[in-house]
């Protein structure tokens, strides 16, 4: 513990800005002492010449035949060297959408009333004088059924509303 407590550091840490020499620290004291956006705007212009600078300086000095070790090193801090990142998400295919969508737009199948129209449907077409399908339906049966629906119920299987 004792060396511990005169080892590491206590109290306050300064901030740490890149490329804040003594002279932008001048700008930086007059900044805070006055709020004055035109010392502010010089600052950054400052700042941001001094980081292009050092970064022209370090990408100069990258040497991949004698110090390969230390431009590997920089690259790999920078975050090109990863591995790209992995969709989370394979990609969508055709076949997959539709079979979702088969699998959504299927009603659930009432047996007991399936049965009942195979048989309504052949004992029509056995009995029917003409053997013609029965009439369409009118505009009028249409606009009845519309009216009698529920407004405001939920989608069906399909995701279609009323």
């Amino acid at each position: 513990m004792k060396a511990a407590h005169f080892s590491i550091p206590r109290g306050l840490r300064p901030r740490y800005l890149p490329c804040l020499d003594e002279e932008r620290q001048v700008l930086l004291n007059q900044l805070e002492e006055t709020g004055d956006t035109e010392v502010a705007d010089h600052l950054i212009e400052s700042l941001d010449a001094a980081r292009f600078r050092r970064w022209e300086e370090t990408t100069e000095q990258m040497n991949f035949t004698k110090l390969s070790c230390k431009s590997w090193s920089l690259i790999r801090r920078l975050g090109a060297a990863q591995n790209p990142p992995r969709t989370s998400h394979p990609p969508v295919k055709a076949n997959a959408v539709a079979s979702h969508l088969l699998e959504v737009a299927r009603a659930p199948v009432n047996k007991k009333h399936k049965r009942t129209v195979q048989v309504e449907w052949r004992y029509f077409l056995r009995h029917a004088p003409d053997k013609s399908l029965p009439p369409a339906f009118t505009v009028d049966e249409i606009y009845q059924t519309l009216q009698n629906m529920k407004a405001g119920t939920a989608p069906g299987y399909d995701h279609v509303h009323p």
